[in-house]
């Protein structure tokens, strides 16, 4: 097996686990019945992280053939964080369970807005961090120019996030999640590998 491969045994763990939890939510939800008052918001956060969960999978596996040379532990754990990073949110998009009472999914949303975009914040930081050090470690070069273009989508991230994190107004939230899926879309459509 080539060091790429023992890595991407590591992430697609991750990626089925935070797939799954966000999956088992949805069923839980569903079934649950009228016990839950439906709101797009919450709903669309798990579609959110799932995708980009998917897309930084899409993302590892596009670059594989640049795994070349040897690696250490710490240099795989940068890596390791991140994906984690992404499952914590994606476990963070929905509720662990239906109360008998019910639940309002638009109060679960606004009551964990911070929570969640935390852990967004957190995640687009810390890949601001790795594509700076990558930037020093590698200096000018075909490389950095495309850590550069990460870098901008990062800022973005965080800095929609932030928004998210420190306001509760509505149609913040409307619009930021809103320019979160679109934007996030057409990232993934660029990305192409053969």
């Amino acid at each position: 097996m080539t060091r790429f491969e023992y890595a991407a045994i590591f992430y697609g763990i991750l990626v089925a686990m935070a797939i799954e939890i966000v999956a088992a939510r949805v069923h839980r939800l569903l079934a649950a019945g009228k016990r839950v008052r439906w709101h797009w918001m919450a709903p669309a956060t798990a579609i959110n992280s799932s995708l980009v969960v998917l897309g930084e999978f899409w993302i590892l596996w596009s670059d594989r053939n640049q795994w070349t040379g040897t690696y250490s532990f710490f240099e795989f754990l940068p890596s390791a964080i991140g994906v984690t990073l992404m499952f914590l949110t994606a476990a963070a998009t929905l509720p662990d369970e239906v109360p008998e009472a019910g639940l309002d999914l638009k109060t679960f949303y606004f009551d964990n807005r911070r929570h969640y975009w935390g852990l967004v914040g957190a995640y687009f930081a810390f890949n601001i961090v790795l594509n700076v050090v990558n930037l020093v470690r590698f200096g000018p070069n075909a490389v950095w120019q495309e850590n550069l273009r990460w870098m901008i989508g990062d800022f973005v991230g965080l800095g929609t996030a932030g928004l998210l994190f420190a306001f509760r107004t509505y149609w913040v939230h409307a619009v930021g999640i809103a320019f979160g899926l679109i934007s996030l879309l057409f990232f993934l459509d660029a990305i192409r590998f053969s």
